[in-house]
């Protein structure tokens, strides 16, 4: 190699054409494969196994990266340490950047070229995790196939399942857990999305403090904010409604637009409104038929016919149910 090594360079094994060629005082370093750590000089204890895995780090100061795979976290001029790169492509894209205690485990995980800051403590595992051009991301778990495979500056979101958060480019601190949970989502924060499907969204739209806990949860929410939906189905047509909540099987489920501010708590409460605001329903087909809003439905099938109306009251199982 074009290195000089000095007697500061012990522990090192270098195997394969190039590996390690430029070391002069670089310590306990393991680098297998053509030209892998080609360029450190003095960084210490790395791991580098793969084709030009660490190929470029040229940071006198990087240590302590374990990179596996074909072109893995080739690294730069930028400090780059404490990392896990393991797939093809993996972290390949740091460049000037600096880069710390980062875990990205896949086929081109944390795989894109990363833009003016650096990019520290996440993880991401799956193929194409968190594989967009990184511009500061902290503090983010990406787990699944795609997930979290926008983001350039969100921070602090956690996104478990194939797809889940997958739009996200700078929303901050979301949680996602379950296939295509919060997949659409592009800006939105402070969402919890939890079970297929859950906030799915719509193509290019952004909401917040929302929480979703069902399959298909939220499904179709736009631009609504401030909901609280548990259960199967729950409140899953809702587009722009906000600030209710929604408890128990398809609680609300064709609600879309309105004022909002509804309660239903129960099995099929307030089933087939879809402008409803200010309505509370609690019990099971509560409210099932209203279209009102401002009604007051207690009690299994409470005002279940009731469609129409204003400021009425039903108390008691099947009143007002005609």
């Amino acid at each position: 190699g074009t290195g000089t090594l000095t007697t500061d360079a012990n522990g090192t094994v270098a195997i394969g054409y190039s590996a390690g060629s430029a070391l002069t005082e670089g310590q306990y370093n393991v680098l297998l494969g053509y030209q892998a750590g080609k360029t450190i000089t003095t960084s210490d204890r790395n791991v580098a196994i793969g084709y030009e895995a660490l190929k470029d780090l040229s940071n006198t100061g990087a240590q302590k990266n374990i990179v596996i795979g074909w072109k893995a976290g080739l690294g730069g001029s930028g400090d780059m340490s404490d990392n896990v790169a393991i797939g093809d492509n993996a972290m390949d894209g740091t460049g000037t950047l600096d880069a710390f205690s980062n875990v990205f485990i896949g086929r081109d995980a944390g795989g894109g070229t990363w833009t003016t800051a650096a990019s520290s403590y996440n993880v991401g595992i799956g193929n194409y995790v968190m594989d967009a051009a990184m511009n500061g991301a902290i503090n983010n778990v990406g787990i699944g196939h795609n997930a979290l495979s926008a983001v350039t500056e969100g921070d602090r979101t956690v996104a478990i399942g194939h797809g889940a958060g997958s739009a996200l480019t700078t929303g901050n601190s979301n949680v996602a857990i379950g296939n295509s949970a919060l997949y659409h989502n592009v800006t939105g924060t402070n969402n919890v999305a939890i079970g297929r499907d859950s906030m799915g969204g719509a193509s290019g739209e952004s909401n917040s403090s929302n929480t979703a806990v069902g399959y298909a949860s939220l499904m179709s929410i736009t631009t609504a904010a401030g909901n609280t939906v548990i259960g199967y189905q729950s409140g899953d047509a809702i587009t722009t409604s906000g600030y209710n909540a929604l408890v128990g099987y398809q609680a609300g489920t064709a609600l879309q637009g309105g004022g909002g501010l509804n309660v239903a708590i129960g099995y099929q409460p307030l089933y087939l409104g879809s402008g409803n605001d200010g309505a509370i329903a609690i019990g099971t087909r509560a409210g099932y038929n209203s279209q009102a809003s401002s009604n007051v439905y207690i009690g299994s099938s409470a005002g279940r016919e009731n469609r129409n109306g204003t400021a009425q009251v039903y108390i008691g199982s099947s009143a007002g149910y005609y």
